[in-house]
């Protein structure tokens, strides 16, 4: 959401992704902020989230670009 609110991706995004994320105009960035009339959030879906550590070595794809294992049973996230 950082893109339509300030105009960039925020820091952590970048950090993370590093080339594989666009850099954006000075115009695409006006053109961007601030742009939506109405934000909509879909919660129909429930998954749990467990921290994983930046220091262990992850594949560079987009499902581990969160750094987080995901699930939708709370017991599999919580190693039970």
């Amino acid at each position: 959401m950082d893109p339509i609110a300030t105009g960039d991706y925020p820091f952590t995004m970048r950090a993370i992704l590093g080339d594989r994320l666009p850099r954006f105009t000075v115009k695409e960035s006006e053109m961007i902020k601030g742009s939506f009339d109405f934000l909509g959030l879909n919660y129909y879906t429930t998954q749990y989230a467990r921290s994983i550590s930046f220091l262990t070595k992850r594949n560079i794809t987009y499902d581990d670009d969160m750094h987080a294992f995901t699930s939708g049973n709370l017991s599999e996230n919580i190693g039970l």
